[in-house]
């Protein structure tokens, strides 16, 4: 180790294509709602456990059935125990078909339209053409359902102000009316464990995923997320705190059992081998076709990208093998050579200087993008960093980056005591909003029979849907699929089209005679050879 510089491993940690859920969440397992009961096994191997999520919705964790009922369904009701007098519950794909082979499945059940857990006095599984329950589970007496909940307004000091905080699901919480005159230099939202706020606590995300000091701000209404995929019922309290002075500028109280709906996300934990971690933003994830970039910022005196010298990390997938390439930034746009001189975002080598990291090890694992290497820096003092994660062109150049640092990031990069302020990725369970169908207030859904088509039935019902960018379908075909599958929208009228699988790519294929063969409906003709991408539309 030399006497002015020090060699330090710098670890990134993204999570690339989510391929399985994890629910460690705390050691007594992920918060899925309010516990219902055990299921009574009677027969047909029936059993699992059955909570509440929300008054419309069931799951079912750990359920079997061994399949070999002859008309057997979930069914609910509010008579006394089991019988004829109940109604069918839709099976996790909103059908009402003859329940087939389970085995330790987790299954949501949302109860048909105008049916409410808080009501209902029993769920079984129950087979109707010999009127017996092969298992059933009892709703206690006065049994309240999940559902969101206030937990009173952000108080102590006249830097903040709020209306009550209000607790959405077990994750996500809204600041009403949230006020911070900006008066700290280091201040952001907090939470943890302990009678008050303190120190011994950890950073919330800002609503778009930063981790940076707040700045003053008057909002009509936050929406935060606690960190890590942490349950309401894992912290005790949510503070906005100085952490230059070392004292809570406004914080409340989380009631213990706060009676939320579980979070639509599950975590996925990991665990570094390495002494220091710091996260840089609630959502980073990246794609295999994209990039991940962290390094000195150009200036000593705050985050630039300019002048930067910054390492570009890739995994190649088809290689198997990771990239830490050494980039220099001498201009913010791509590497081009003017009047004789490389400019832009460049190679080190293109500018005549040399690669300066050493990649360690690079593996894709459960969905984790880990790219460990080495290089040479200045340990003394803070040091301004920037870093980016964006998409690669067609010769695995950086393009324009879509994730950034809006503010300063500085690292003490000989920190003691060690400091790892890291937590677990989270992984969506469902993606883009919700889009909900529900009949006309004036409609009588008596009379659904009578729509000559599902089109006009379709169309009847009155659409709404949550305000977020939409989600993203990746898949890949493989040698089971047929040479052409067709998509559509369910909630747009006229739009889909055809995909074609091919084993390398044409550009001339679907062109021909494709508006004759589809008429309005073939808007859309991509071409497919390895994988396809679809957006999910939004209202």
């Amino acid at each position: 180790m030399l006497s002015e510089y020090k060699m330090l491993s710098i670890c990134f940690l993204v999570l690339a294509i989510v391929t399985k859920d994890c629910s460690t969440q705390d050691e007594d397992g992920p918060y899925l709602g309010k516990s219902i009961g055990k299921l009574n096994s009677y027969h047909h191997q029936v059993s699992g456990e059955v909570y509440a999520v929300d008054d419309w919705t069931i799951l079912l964790v750990n359920f079997n059935y061994d399949g070999t009922g002859d008309d057997t369904f979930f069914w609910a009701g509010d008579s006394g125990r089991p019988g004829p007098q109940g109604f069918i519950v839709p099976d996790q794909h909103g059908k009402t078909n003859v329940l087939e082979r389970y085995y330790n499945e987790e299954v949501r059940l949302t109860l048909p339209e105008g049916k409410r857990v808080s009501r209902l006095k029993w769920f079984a599984v129950y087979d109707i053409d010999s009127q017996n329950a092969f298992g059933d589970v009892y709703v206690p007496d006065e049994f309240t359902a999940p559902a969101p909940q206030s937990v009173g307004p952000l108080a102590g000091s006249p830097a903040v102000s709020s209306k009550p905080v209000r607790f959405i699901d077990a994750n996500t919480f809204i600041i009403p009316e949230f006020r911070y005159d900006g008066s700290g230099e280091e201040v952001y939202f907090w939470t943890g464990n302990g009678p008050q706020a303190s120190s011994r606590g950890m950073k919330i995300p800002d609503e778009h995923g930063y981790l940076e000091p707040l700045r003053a701000r008057t909002e009509a209404e936050v929406r935060l997320e606690l960190p890590g995929g942490r349950a309401a019922g894992a912290v005790d309290w949510v503070s906005v705190w100085d952490a230059g002075a070392r004292r809570s500028l406004g914080s409340v109280l989380v009631p213990d059992a706060l009676n939320v709906p579980p979070a639509p996300r599950r975590t996925h934990p990991y665990v570094s081998a390495l002494p220091n971690c710091r996260q840089l933003h609630r959502d980073y994830q990246m794609g295999e076709d994209e990039y991940m970039a962290f390094g000195i910022s150009g200036s000593d005196t705050n985050s630039s990208m300019l002048g930067a010298d910054v390492a570009v990390a890739r995994f190649s997938g088809a290689e198997q093998r990771g990239f830490a390439t050494d980039y220099n930034i001498t201009a913010l746009a791509p590497c081009v050579q003017v009047l004789g001189q490389w400019l832009g975002v460049c190679r080190d080598d293109a500018l005549g200087g040399v690669d300066s990291n050493q990649v360690f090890t690079a593996r894709r694992e459960r969905g984790v993008t880990v790219v460990s290497y080495r290089r040479t820096l200045q340990p003394e003092g803070a040091t301004y960093v920037v870093w980016a994660i964006g998409r690669l062109d067609a010769d695995n150049e950086p393009s324009f980056h879509r994730l950034y640092p809006t503010s300063d990031v500085k690292l003490h990069l000989s920190q003691q005591p060690p400091e790892n302020d890291c937590t677990p990725f989270t992984v969506p369970t469902a993606a883009g909003p919700l889009c909900l169908a529900r009949h006309a207030a004036d409609a009588d859904a008596r009379r659904d029979d009578r729509f000559a088509t599902f089109r006009a039935f379709n169309r009847s019902l009155q659409w709404s849907c949550a305000p977020g960018p939409p989600g993203e379908l990746l898949l890949a075909p493989n040698s089971s699929w047929p040479d052409v599958v067709y998509y559509h929208s369910f909630t747009h009228a006229d739009m889909g089209g055809r995909i074609y699988i091919v084993d390398r790519h044409n550009r001339n294929i679907g062109r021909k005679n494709s508006a004759a063969q589809l008429g309005p409906y073939a808007t859309l003709v991509p071409l497919v050879a390895l994988s396809v991408v679809l957006a999910a539309l939004t209202a």
